[in-house]
């Protein structure tokens, strides 16, 4: 069998992935089913109950087990704190996030490492945290419910992830009052998917709690504590629909209070689903066929608040607790049980953006990433005959088996690249004809408002909701706010140029803004028609007076990056300029020199890659970095624009980032914004702008799906020319861009 260097290719990433997980496979149909429900009666030994170290919380809520970091996520909700158990290191890491109230839940988001969502009062946010570290950061929004006049003081409580990374939670009043049976149930119980709004599935909830899906039955199981029953839903899988309640455990002793509330709530992986006793000091094991309790496990303090299966074979059981009203130790700890006998299954993150991973060749092979009850499913489809369908299931497998699958993987794209090599045996790598892929994208003006000569330097606050530029000559900043779809522009007076804006973190209404050689922070409301420079932070290249900066951003430790360029008509006149980094309390220093027009910047963490743009080299090239001095090294060019070592019509611009890790350039002279695979090098996307010289790019947005695209109309170009557009229909979301640290 001859195979083409593509195959080869593919085969090593195969190779790499069964490695790496431990897979088995099934050469079946994709949908084909060999789930088996087994229900086991039989009363467990007896349970060992223990604290896990430094867990202690006012009210311990929402524990996530993370099978990739093997940690336990939960919070305390009055803290607001977020905690990480280390089940390697034995250890608890906490951080609190400041400015907020309270925190209902923690969820990891999908494909987005040390990012996850929380509750904060009545919105779904995105926090940043790195696991260890105190300090965390709320990034933006994704959504938020109970809108309603009169449920203000609501807020988001037990949520989850279901088995298709939806969004399912509810809420609650945020203050309860002493008899929680009587009080006015302003409670509301949602849905949400990426791309979409919540959806109201119930309404009249007291305190919305425990969740749990079993995908065998398809059913749905929740708590309202107040109703001291479990309800069962119908669960549809493909659309998150639930229906048919019914109530399948009455906790009340003839049909009086039991003296304690059902709390937060788990399933085993025979059906079985366990309940936290708010008030009753014990765990509850509950046969969902029958309602009855199978299982009391005793614990050592009252307030009993949730559960979640972990450890490396998901057959610990940890135990969430609270210590309200001055309720003495261990309550407020977690707990974790062991010697059940059973397991549980592994927690779903929440889905933001659209999976697809295009590992294998592109023209031939698809490889598509599915999680369920099970595990994750990958999908390998042959996309010019839909033959060969083969589901690789993350189950235990040994070597041998491994190798045999890489051979049978190996014959199947051998049978279909043999075909198609006639038609296919020479690709072009060149921007300009690159097959763009078939999406269904808007691309529409923020205003006419938004018109600027040379608009440049976008960045997304999700703190104001708001998109901040500059008009590089005006020199003016302006500021979109989404809410009120309106634009705010002022100008700033005794000075010539503002090239880039960079929120101040901390400082409301203060912005660090390059302008020619300088930083200097300027005062605004963003509505004010005229702005204040307060204070010059510092100046560079004193020898070379006719530099000015260019591009700049806060790198993701808060750090001032950006570079200079010169002024000549032609940009290829000279290499004078550089790039530089400065940080709080330091002089700024150059980290690259030899600078002919400084540009595009982006920082990959998770890879702890640096991305970066000279205009007049035609490249994007990637940089190692040290997020602890801010330093790159290692430069490596990942695309050149260039068509047969000739200069293009254009030159690449700024550049941004999605959570994929695929870069979006903008296009001088080009009408474009493309999408470049970092990994590849090649250009998967081409979006048309209605304007020739596109300047700039960044997400945005509530949900960072927006791409914001700056354009300049410089030299008498028609309208649009100059105005600013927002790109949605992506199918993903961006980075969010970072505030400077002053």
């Amino acid at each position: 069998m001859k195979c083409s260097s593509p195959v080869k290719f593919s085969a090593l990433i195969i190779l790499f992935l069964l490695n790496c997980t431990n897979v088995n496979v099934k050469a079946n149909k994709v949908g084909e089913k060999s789930h088996e429900k087994e229900i086991n009666t039989e009363q467990n030994k007896m349970p060992t109950v223990q604290p896990i170290p430094n867990s202690i919380a006012d009210l311990g809520e929402g524990p996530h087990w993370d099978v990739e970091t093997q940690s336990l996520y939960f919070i305390d909700i009055n803290g607001p704190t977020v905690y990480r158990y280390d089940y390697n290191e034995d250890k608890t890491y906490q951080t609190k996030i400041e400015n907020e109230t309270y925190v209902g839940f923690i969820t990891p988001i999908e494909l987005q490492p040390n990012r996850f969502a929380v509750g904060l009062m009545r919105r779904v946010a995105v926090l940043e945290w790195d696991g260890r570290s105190e300090n965390c950061k709320v990034l933006n929004t994704l959504f938020e419910v109970d809108k309603e006049s009169g449920l203000e003081k609501n807020r988001i409580n037990d949520a989850k992830a279901d088995p298709h990374g939806r969004f399912f939670g509810g809420t609650m009043i945020a203050k309860l009052p002493e008899d929680i049976f009587t009080m006015t149930r302003t409670g509301n119980f949602y849905r949400w998917q990426r791309g979409g709004t919540p959806t109201k599935l119930r309404d009249n909830i007291g305190i919305s709690n425990g969740l749990a899906w079993n995908t065998v039955t398809k059913k749905f199981y929740y708590i309202d504590s107040p109703d001291l029953e479990i309800k069962e839903y119908d669960y549809d899988p493909k659309t998150g629909e639930i229906s048919h309640p019914k109530v399948i455990a009455d906790f009340r002793v003839n049909g009086s209070n039991p003296g304690f509330v059902p709390d937060g709530m788990t399933i085993d992986k025979d059906g079985f689903l366990f309940v936290a006793s708010f008030g009753g000091s014990k765990v509850l094991k509950v046969n969902p066929n029958n309602g009855k309790i199978e299982q009391e496990i005793i614990m050592p303090c009252e307030q009993i608040t949730s559960v979640a299966f972990g450890g490396p074979n998901l057959d610990i059981l940890y135990v969430t607790s609270a210590r309200i009203n001055d309720k003495p130790a261990p309550a407020g700890q977690t707990f974790k049980i062991t010697g059940l006998g059973t397991k549980g299954l592994e927690m779903y993150k929440l889905k933001t953006i659209a999976i697809v991973e295009n590992i294998l060749d592109k023209r031939d092979f698809l490889l598509k990433k599915n999680c369920i009850q099970s595990g994750c499913n990958y999908v390998l489809q042959n996309k010019r005959n839909n033959t060969s369908d083969i589901r690789i299931q993350r189950i235990k497998m040994n070597k041998f088996i491994k190798y045999v699958f890489v051979l049978v993987i190996l014959l199947i794209i051998g049978k279909g690249s043999n075909s198609a090599s006639n038609s296919n045996s020479k690709e072009d790598s060149s921007s300009s004809s690159e097959e763009s892929k078939e999406m269904d994208l808007s691309v529409e003006s923020i205003g006419k408002e938004s018109y600027a000569d040379i608009a440049k330097g976008p960045h997304w606050d999700a703190d104001t909701q708001s998109l901040y530029y500059t008009d590089i000559y005006g020199p003016a900043l302006y500021r979109y706010d989404f809410n009120e779809s309106k634009i705010y522009k002022c100008s700033i007076p005794g000075e010539k140029i503002s090239t880039t804006i960079i929120p101040i973190d901390g400082h409301p209404n203060q912005y660090t803004v390059t302008m020619g050689r300088f930083l200097k922070i300027v005062d605004w409301d963003g509505k004010a028609t005229e702005c204040k420079v307060n204070r010059t932070l510092f100046e560079v290249e004193k020898d070379h007076p006719n530099n000015r900066f260019n591009d700049a951003k806060a790198d993701p430790k808060g750090r001032f990056v950006g570079g200079t360029t010169h002024q000549e008509d032609d940009i290829f006149a000279k290499r004078e300029s550089n790039l530089w980094k400065w940080e709080s309390g330091k002089e700024p220093t150059v980290i690259k020199g030899d600078v002919g027009v400084s540009n595009g910047l982006t920082w990959n963490m998770t890879i702890k890659k640096f991305y970066y743009i000279d205009s007049v080299d035609f490249e994007i090239k990637q940089f190692d970095y040290d997020p602890d001095t801010g330093n790159i090294s290692n430069p490596k060019v990942i695309h050149d624009f260039r068509i047969e070592g000739k200069r293009p019509s254009f030159v690449p611009d700024s550049v941004a980032i999605d959570t994929n890790g695929n870069l979006y350039v903008a296009l001088f002279g080009d009408n474009k914004v493309v999408k470049v695979n970092p990994t590849t090098g090649k250009v998967e996307l081409s979006i048309k702008v209605p304007a020739e010289l596109v300047t700039s790019c960044t997400f945005g947005g509530p949900s960072m799906d927006i791409l914001f695209v700056t354009t300049a109309g410089k030299g008498g170009k028609p309208e649009p020319a100059g105005q600013t557009f927002k790109v949605s229909g992506l199918g993903v979301q961006g980075v969010p861009t970072y505030k400077v640290k002053v």
